[in-house]
């Protein structure tokens, strides 16, 4: 946030805003929204590259923000196997990444119409581990 804020609103607002930019055409395995009151005093901005997206959500829920055009989200900040990310395996078929490091990923492999899968280890250049 710009600014501290006791308003669900704003805090809806923003969230719906994040969720622009977040492809939940095949289903989304989990979501939510976390807030916390990290002080008793104003905080500083601790996200100023948000800024733009912010201000835009606050604008929409009518608090006192400056009106920003949207950015265009940039590339994911961190390479690898993020968790969570869909992949797909030649031989164990669709799964989500569980974990990874070390020169390995860890997959879980179950999709939304299936039930909870097997997990498996493989080297994070396994020919036959892709993302989808």
């Amino acid at each position: 946030m710009l600014s501290a804020t006791d308003r669900a609103e704003v805090v809806a607002s923003v969230a719906e805003a994040l969720l622009v930019g977040v492809d939940v055409t095949d289903g989304v395995r989990l979501l939510g929204v976390g807030v916390a009151g990290l002080t008793d005093v104003l905080q500083e901005d601790m996200f100023a590259e948000d800024a733009p997206v912010i201000a835009e959500a606050e604008a929409a829920a009518g608090a006192d923000a400056t009106s920003a055009p949207l950015e265009e989200p940039g590339p994911p900040r961190r390479a690898g196997w993020t968790p969570g990310a869909d992949v797909e395996h030649d031989e164990h078929g669709a799964g989500w990444v569980w974990g990874s490091g070390l020169g390995r990923v860890t997959v879980r492999f179950e999709t939304r119409t299936t039930g909870p899968g097997p997990v498996r280890t493989f080297s994070e250049d396994d020919p036959h581990l892709r993302r989808r």
